[in-house]
């Protein structure tokens, strides 16, 4: 055999499974990107993806949006519609979500002209720590390629040239499983259902995974408070209505908490812009029955943020739970804090505070 016959055979070779791969990730379709109808129950889909796509089906439907993590994903927004009559907001909340992401979807939206009213976007303490800018190699968080300016050849590429063993074998354990089978459902406002999340059925549980200092990056902090400076610019540039707050941490992620670099980055976002503070001890965070885990809280928790922001005399809100923060304010904000923090952790002699 001449090497010109072996390299064709060899090229070949690498053909059929080039093909091959890419036929398996089309027909599994892991993340969901393709849609493929093969496999119906999609154990977690690329959502930043999914709901991009959505939008561009549904262009001019909503004129606001709810953007935050999957800590806000149980936030309805006809809850928020009630206060304000002209908006029509969509949940744009996905997975460990940060301020860059936000400001990318903005940008987004004014450019191909999408309306943008209102903002309702909450900032989780320990991700802006924690998560740096988006990691464009993770598959299943990977950011739409409209948000991303990339070509779709060479977006859909990346997922068809990939073998990801264990999210293929997940998927297909869930659609050849007898048991019951779950599923991840959004309404057509991008708001998970709380049947899709088990919310009534769900029995909190201690996560073994926190360790203490979770969010002692202080690098990482400051790029999430500068990326949220020109989030805010562009709002008012736009003219647009941002209602921005500190979502509420349970106490189990609170208690890990570098209270310094958490106490320096409220001061900080303090001199940005004013917010809403629903993070601290407080009678909803302390109180294992308002949460589904340590990271989510639930959705009767998000009525009593909103009632709160919107001054509703309707809904009984705590009165330590939400707090307008403003340079004028924050010192004695941050005062209160450290007394609840002291209170909270008296005892706890295993912290790292």
């Amino acid at each position: 055999m001449n090497y010109r016959k072996f390299a064709i055979i060899i090229l070949c070779v690498l053909y059929a499974c080039l093909l091959s791969l890419a036929l398996i990730n089309i027909v599994v379709d892991p993340y969901h990107i393709f849609q493929t109808p093969f496999f119906k129950q999609q154990p977690q889909p690329n959502e930043r993806y999914s709901k991009i796509e959505f939008l561009k089906k549904n262009k001019g439907r909503y004129n606001s949006y709810i953007m935050g993590s999957s800590r806000v994903g149980l936030t309805n927004t006809d809850i928020i519609e009630k206060y304000l009559p002209m908006a029509k907001f969509y949940n744009l909340s996905t997975a460990l979500a940060v301020p860059y992401e936000h400001l990318l979807h903005l940008k987004y939206f004014i450019k191909n002209g999408y309306p943008v009213r209102n903002l309702y976007i909450g900032l989780d303490v320990d991700f802006c720590f924690g998560v740096k800018m988006h990691k464009d190699k993770d598959l299943l968080l990977k950011l739409h390629p409209g948000v991303l300016n990339l070509s779709r050849i060479r977006y859909y590429w990346s997922y068809l040239s990939v073998f990801p063993k264990t999210d293929i074998r997940r998927k297909l354990r869930l659609n050849f499983s007898r048991k019951e089978k779950p599923k991840v459902e959004w309404g057509e406002n991008g708001a998970l259902g709380t049947e899709s999340a088990g919310e009534g059925e769900r029995i909190f549980f201690e996560d073994p995974r926190i360790t203490p200092n979770v969010m002692i990056e202080n690098k990482v902090g400051k790029e999430n408070l500068e990326v949220t400076k020109e989030l805010v610019a562009l709002c008012r540039q736009q003219n647009i209505h941002l209602i921005l707050f500190i979502t509420p941490h349970h106490k189990g992620l609170m208690d890990h908490f570098v209270e310094e670099d958490y106490l320096t980055f409220l001061k900080d976002l303090s001199e940005i812009t004013p917010f809403w503070d629903f993070g601290g001890y407080n009678s909803i965070t302390t109180n294992t029955k308002n949460y589904m885990d340590h990271s989510h809280y639930k959705s009767s928790v998000s009525q009593l943020m909103v009632a709160r922001i919107f001054n509703d005399k309707t809904l009984t809100v705590p009165e330590d739970f939400g707090v307008w923060v403003t340079q004028e304010n924050i010192d004695s904000h941050l005062e209160s804090l450290k007394i609840a923090i002291k209170k909270n952790r008296a005892g706890n002699k295993s912290l790292n505070l």
